[in-house]
């Protein structure tokens, strides 16, 4: 018995220990640290001194491009497909082989020389490709340049989008053989490949242009905040303001994610940057691993919808709808309100309900000094928002912040550039390019087909039919689609093939553009969350050391007011700031009181355990209040006074007896 209780004191005693460390990294700065890129697929001196030579070209080219312009469009893409095949091998191991084995070794250098010599060609040729009918070499070439596309998706964002990729090949290739609604009269493969490969509307369609242009840019900004500290600055910032209330550790989870999100567009990265610090101090609080786990998963979700970043995706989105990036910005700023203040107040629900404390004061940053060290690395995203709130483009607005960030790095002595952060900084940039450059170049091959087929015509007509030409079933619809690709594929591949496939009906159906886009968009992330594949949740759960179905479905439940908010904002768009500004304001103001209403019902308790009856009406007046309606609103407030009153009649009863 003896034995046991010494165990449990050792085991605790190195539990606050190392809670002890993660607070002292945090305090003396080292806590944040960005580590250089490792590559796992082809590791030699060689191969790591030519992929860094690589990143830095491909960072000074990104800066060129934004000041002086580009090359044509196609030279532009294929040049940036080439990079991207040299790297995605190198980086990523092949998961088919034992990493480091030497057959391992023979297979990457092949795919990777492959993917080189068939992009290089068709930069060399692809003038000549309009010119006369595709060659026996021509095709060869070409079809080795899909493959190694294909490879370097699985590799870098996993087998799903691949599978969908091909699948939509053979069904150019046997549609006359599919079901009549879906039929057509198929394809030869030289027809198919030509449709690919030649041309913007395959491989080189604008879905990469995007990615080798504007979020480029924005990875070499993001990539450059994150090597040169920014990670530990927010984070301590975060500590200093929230830390110390109850259930300090969520809610500083909360308010980093959503800062190291914004930049990032990674929810999965964001989860293992921020989480290694949140989710320990999480459950040294007293949070239960799988709740800790999911808190940052649905936090760092959020990053990606919260501007000015949005992630990748928002670039996508303006790309489809011929809009302006800083227009997608706003109309995205009052949905990522309501998910933050709803999970906010979520974890402050959750925090009074289990009674936990936040960390003593004496042991955290003290708020002005945190802010005085992280302000001079805040001045370049508000310049970047300041210069896209005036109109400049996605693309200049990025490269100003960056040259501003290169400046304002020198004003500390621990954040100046030095040789050594240059090159993490560009190795870093270039390899968060391979999942978005990959994932849009499949997506890019996805939709050459459809458009070939004519399918996304038809899949639309489907929705429209199913739904009976209603808004509600069709988004619905949507949704459970999104939900699906979402569990396997990355957010802008996912987004691709839904603005293709469901957004067109349901604009015809009724919904305001842009509503309809975000809604789609929406889910693409919250599919990161949802079971049996949420991705950010089985992340967290890692480091949790929680159940990662478990923590999925806990985040799941978390993000439940994530799911009506984009109903809401296509029913109506003053949620996505469409309409006159006072109405905006008035419905964004009645939605936030709405999803904290939401939130007591999911979690049955506000100052104290709601009976069935309180926690009845909090979740009718959350939904009323939410819709963008005034009458409803009205209603809904009136119910949520009514909860409010029986709560406070029950506490007082209780204090009685």
């Amino acid at each position: 018995m003896a034995v046991n209780e010494n165990v449990n004191i050792a085991e605790e005693q190195e539990v606050v220990d190392k809670n002890q460390l993660i607070l002292d990294k945090l305090n003396d700065g080292s806590l944040g640290e960005v580590s250089d890129v490792k590559l796992r697929g082809v590791n030699f001196k060689l191969t790591d001194i030519l992929f860094t030579i690589v990143s830095v070209g491909f960072v000074i080219y990104t800066l060129y491009i934004g000041i002086f312009g580009m090359p044509s469009v196609l030279t532009h893409r294929i040049s940036h497909m080439v990079i991207i095949l040299f790297a995605a091998p190198l980086v990523y191991p092949s998961k088919i082989f034992k990493e480091g084995s030497k057959i391992e070794l023979i297979f990457n250098i092949a795919v990777t020389v492959l993917g080189v010599a068939s992009s290089l060609y068709a930069l060399a040729h692809w003038v000549d490709f309009y010119s006369y009918q595709l060659s026996t070499l021509d095709l060869v070439m070409l079809v080795i340049l899909v493959v190694s596309v294909l490879e370097s998706t699985r590799r870098s964002i996993g087998l799903p989008m691949c599978i969908i990729a091909l699948g939509a090949i053979l069904y150019c290739l046997y549609g006359n053989m599919m079901p009549d609604v879906i039929a057509h009269k198929g394809y030869s493969f030289t027809r198919i490949i030509n449709m690919i490969c030649v041309g913007t509307e395959g491989l080189f369609s604008s879905t990469l242009g995007t990615a080798a242009v504007e979020i480029a840019a924005f990875m070499v900004f993001s990539a450059l905040l994150q090597c040169t500290g920014a990670l530990k600055y927010f984070m301590r910032l975060a500590f200093s303001i929230a830390g110390s209330y109850s259930g300090g550790p969520a809610k500083v989870a909360v308010i980093s994610s959503a800062m190291m999100g914004t930049v990032s567009g990674s929810t999965v990265a964001n989860v293992t940057a921020t989480g290694s610090l949140t989710i320990p101090l999480m459950k040294m609080m007293g949070f239960k691993p799988t709740y800790a786990g999911s808190v940052e998963a649905v936090a760092s979700a959020g990053g990606s919808i919260t501007p000015p970043v949005l992630g990748a995706t928002a670039f996508l989105i303006a790309e489809f709808l011929d809009m302006s990036y800083w227009t997608i910005s706003m109309a995205a700023i009052i949905p990522a309100i309501l998910y933050y203040v709803s999970l906010f107040n979520s974890v402050h629900v959750r925090s009074l309900k289990e009674g936990l404390k936040g960390i003593e004061k004496e042991y955290l940053p003290a708020k002005g000094k945190s802010f005085k060290e992280a302000v001079f690395l805040i001045i370049p995203i508000v310049l970047l928002v300041a210069l896209m709130a005036n109109q400049f483009s996605a693309l200049l607005s990025a490269i100003y912040a960056t040259i501003a960030l290169l400046v304002v790095t020198n004003f500390r002595k621990d954040t100046r550039l030095t040789i050594p952060v240059l090159r993490t900084t560009c190795r870093t940039a270039l390899k968060s390019m391979l999942s978005v450059s990959t994932a849009c170049a499949s997506a890019g091959v996805i939709v050459a087909t459809l458009s070939m087929t004519g399918l996304g015509q038809k899949v639309g007509s489907i929705i429209t039919e199913f739904s009976g030409g209603n808004l509600l079933v069709g988004l619905i619809l949507t949704q459970l689609a999104a939900l699906l690709l979402g569990t396997g594929l990355v957010t802008p591949a996912t987004y691709t093939l839904l603005a293709v496939l469901c957004a067109p009906a349901l604009i015809d159906m009724g919904a305001n553009p842009i509503a309809a886009h975000l809604f789609v968009f929406h889910f693409a992330i919250i599919g990161t969350l949802t079971p049996p594949v949420s991705l950010a949740a089985f992340a967290a759960a890692g480091i949790a050391g929680s159940n990662p179905m478990k923590t999925g479905i806990a985040a799941f439940r978390l993000a439940l007011p994530g799911f009506l908010v984009p109903y809401f904002f296509v029913m109506n768009p003053t949620l996505v700031a469409q309409g006159e500004l006072l109405n905006i304001l008035i419905d964004m103001a009645t939605a936030i009181v709405g999803v904290m209403f939401l939130d007591y019902a999911i979690e049955g308790y506000r100052k104290q355990k709601l009976n069935i009856v309180s926690r009845i009406l909090c979740a009718v007046a959350g939904i009323t209040l939410v819709y963008p309606n005034y009458i409803a609103s009205a209603i809904g407030l009136g119910i949520g006074v009514v909860a409010i009153i029986l709560d406070r009649a029950s506490m007082k009863k209780n204090a009685a007896a």
